[in-house]
């Protein structure tokens, strides 16, 4: 009896495209009427097992290995096209979508002036307003004269870095790749296709951020 191996799917997936090098089969793009839903990974394992052996054009390599062949096939058959090539492009760099790790909108002057000592960000026009100054400059002090006074103030433009958008759209595209991988992990686990990997409930965090915030306070 074969001892399977325990991975857990992103290991599997990081196998299947790093080690064995599997390509990722995505569907062909139908009009929505024609689409079905879920992943239908069914048809698309069992095309592939229908050919059986192929001729390999390659000059050196020899063909992925079976389970890999179908963790890429499980993988390519995510409803969601844009998340199934970046689980295949994560798996074959062996590293998750950067969540930008620590990262705070800092606010930098748009512009500089000067050089050296007199390095000093760039100020421009800012708001004008007008203030009322009530004098006595007559002898006879129940007299007044009102004066208009002009203020401006100066200001300085500023740009943010990262931007928070930026930071907003790193963390949903984590938070987005790690849901089409707890998907991909469920249909792994159904399936019993697999003859040396059996695919375990371990997963990376779903809000990695939120500990490093934790490690953070307790460095500080």
């Amino acid at each position: 009896m074969i001892q399977k191996r325990q991975l857990t799917a992103q290991q599997a997936i990081e196998w299947a495209f790093q080690k064995e090098k599997a390509q990722l089969e995505l569907p062909t793009t139908d009009p929505s009427h024609m689409q079905g839903q879920g992943f239908g990974v069914e048809n698309v394992v069992l095309e592939v097992i229908k050919l059986g052996t192929r001729v390999d054009t390659s000059k050196g390599r020899s063909y992925p290995h079976h389970d890999a062949d179908i963790i890429a096939a499980i993988v390519g058959g995510h409803p969601v096209r844009r998340l199934a090539i970046s689980l295949e492009e994560c798996g074959r760099l062996g590293v998750p979508p950067d969540w930008m790790p620590g990262e705070e909108p800092k606010m930098y002057p748009k512009e500089w002036k000067g050089q050296g000592a007199s390095h000093k960000a760039k100020t421009a026009e800012g708001d004008v307003w007008r203030t009322r100054v009530i004098t006595r400059p007559y002898r006879d002090k129940r007299r007044t004269k009102t004066v208009w006074k002009v203020h401006q103030s100066d200001m300085c433009p500023v740009i943010t870095i990262p931007h928070p958008d930026t930071i907003k759209s790193a963390r949903l595209e984590y938070l987005n790749w790690w849901k089409a991988l707890d998907m991909v992990r469920t249909h792994l686990q159904a399936t019993d296709m697999l003859s040396t990997i059996t695919v375990t409930d371990g997963m990376p965090p779903k809000k990695p951020c939120v500990l490093f915030d934790q490690k953070r306070q307790k460095a500080s």
